[in-house]
């Protein structure tokens, strides 16, 4: 996902976005008990006040692990809300 800063800063009420991502090598090659991960969402917008940039979206997404008791691979579909701030260098 690549928002502009200039288009950013342009938007008085804010940008808003939707974005699909894929990000399961990433992750597998981080954590090697994560099996999959798909259907990575992030639905949201971003703003610029004050010299800041204000991120509020939702991520959703589905993970597969192995369950702890047979080791068979469980899907787990996770949604949650976040909210990133970021200064603006001079």
């Amino acid at each position: 996902m690549k928002l502009n800063i200039q288009e950013i800063r342009k938007q008085s009420e804010g940008l808003y976005f939707e974005q699909t991502l894929d990000l399961a090598a990433d992750l597998r090659a981080r954590n090697q008990e994560i099996l999959d991960v798909k259907d990575i969402l992030a639905v949201g917008k971003v703003q610029y006040e004050d010299r800041m940039y204000f991120l509020d979206y939702q991520l959703s997404y589905t993970i597969v692990l192995p369950s702890s008791r047979s080791m068979e691979p469980v899907e787990l579909v996770e949604s949650y809300p976040v909210t990133e701030v970021y200064g603006r260098r001079n």
